[in-house]
């Protein structure tokens, strides 16, 4: 290998070097902002998570026990499960970072972000936080539990809606037969031309006035 080779193998080296620095440096900004974000949002999260948890208890889960709005009280808690699931996220994160560093924080933004909660987890069993592993596991309980209750509500309601528009369908069936029928019926009488009153078409006599209509002879 000559001179010139070397030299080149070299600059690559330094060149790959001082890409993985700023690689680095520029995902330890991006970290500490979003700690320093994160930080800054969570009281916000947590006076909007307490309004939700009030919102989900007092309104919307008694109006899951009403027919008419029962499809409204699914869809709500499914949409705030997510405002827990997002306080539940930035509550991990910072707990991450603040028990074990930016290094394992990295490790659980790797998995698609989801794997901060997990960390969160095994950091607070290994710190000996109980307090805040049970809050975590509450919060997770609550976040998914919420989600599910919501969606087997609504899946509820919409069966309840296509039980009933079956329903209407069948007694709108009945209803038209027997219509046909009364129609059918009234096709086959005629008016006495005596009194004037319906009788059948193939009477020979009224069963009203008791004239004959048809010559019997």
């Amino acid at each position: 290998m000559n001179i010139k080779e070397k030299l080149k193998n070299i600059g690559w080296t330094i060149a790959g070097f001082v890409l993985l620095v700023v690689f680095n440096l520029i995902l330890l900004f991006f970290i500490k902002g979003g700690v320093w974000l994160s930080a800054e949002v969570y009281p916000w999260l947590v006076t909007i998570l307490d309004f939700s948890i009030f919102i989900s208890l007092f309104i919307l889960s008694p109006l899951s026990f009403f027919k008419k709005t029962r499809g409204i009280s699914g869809v709500g808690l499914v949409y705030l499960s997510y405002v827990f699931g997002i306080t539940l996220w930035v509550w991990s994160f910072l707990l991450t970072y603040n028990l074990w560093g930016v290094i394992a924080l990295v490790i659980g933004l790797f998995f698609l972000g989801l794997g901060v909660i997990p960390i969160a987890l095994l950091a607070t069993i290994f710190n000996g936080e109980w307090s805040e592993l049970g809050n975590l596991i509450l919060s997770i309980v609550m976040t998914f539990g919420t989600r599910f209750l919501g969606m087997s509500i609504v899946a509820k309601h919409e069966e309840q809606k296509e039980s009933s528009q079956w329903t209407k369908t069948s007694e709108l069936d009945i209803e038209e037969v027997s219509v046909n029928k009364h129609l059918a019926d009234t096709d086959s009488m005629i008016i006495c031309p005596y009194c004037g009153e319906q009788i059948k078409e193939e009477a020979i006599k009224c069963k009203h006035c008791r004239k004959w209509l048809k010559d019997t002879a």
